[in-house]
């Protein structure tokens, strides 16, 4: 007797849509019985350890080439992640300091005086880090 779909998507917070997405990722055997799929431990196990590698950032496509790749490093795959999530952690931060200036001051950065002195995506580059309250905290209280 295994695990229904019902019990899978309460209790390992899975839904059909992404059970099926795993099975034609080639993460899972694909559903034998046309009517009613049963989730044994190994399905669970697999699940659980989708569940974990998308918790720290992993993408199907990732999971399913370190599934795939026989000399998979996971030291190295993991302390590769760990750095693209800092670096996003720290995009995330400036973009937050610029919106926390932006609401404490109640106003937006002007425009250049003559248009088109500057690409927008320059300015906007150095808007974030002049106009950023915890930029300036770090440069004041390091």
């Amino acid at each position: 007797m295994g695990y229904k779909v019902k019990w899978v998507e309460d209790n390992l917070g899975v839904t059909r849509k992404a059970l099926r997405g795993f099975e034609k990722a080639g993460l899972m055997p694909k559903n034998r019985n046309s009517q009613y799929r049963d989730y044994g431990d190994d399905d669970l196990d697999c699940i659980w350890m989708i569940r974990v590698l998308q918790g720290m950032g992993y993408s199907i496509k990732e999971i399913v080439e370190m599934f795939s790749d026989k000399e998979f490093d996971f030291d190295s795959s993991i302390s590769k992640k760990i750095a693209e999530l800092e670096e996003k952690k720290e995009e995330l931060e400036r973009h937050l300091g610029y919106a926390k200036t932006i609401k404490l001051t109640g106003r937006l950065p002007s425009r250049p005086k003559r248009m088109g002195d500057v690409k927008f995506e320059d300015f906007q580059r150095d808007a974030i880090d002049k106009w950023n309250i915890l930029v300036l905290n770090r440069k004041l209280y390091p």
